[in-house]
């Protein structure tokens, strides 16, 4: 694979991914301006694993 192919893909990747946790944290707020505060803080858990996640993906593609 091409270095810009790998480029391209890294963009689209950090795309969907801005969109997502931007959605994400949008249901997190929700959350909290509701009270409920257990979900709220489970959802921030899962994202912050996600975050990790997309960090290693990126890593990866960055070394190839």
């Amino acid at each position: 694979m091409k270095k810009t192919e790998l480029n391209s893909i890294k963009e689209k990747a950090i795309s969907i991914s801005n969109r997502t946790l931007q959605k994400e944290l949008d249901t997190i707020s929700l959350l909290i301006m509701e009270g409920h505060y257990v979900l709220a803080n489970k959802k921030i858990d899962d994202m912050r694993n996600k975050l990790k996640e997309l960090e290693l993906t990126l890593s990866q593609l960055s070394n190839v």
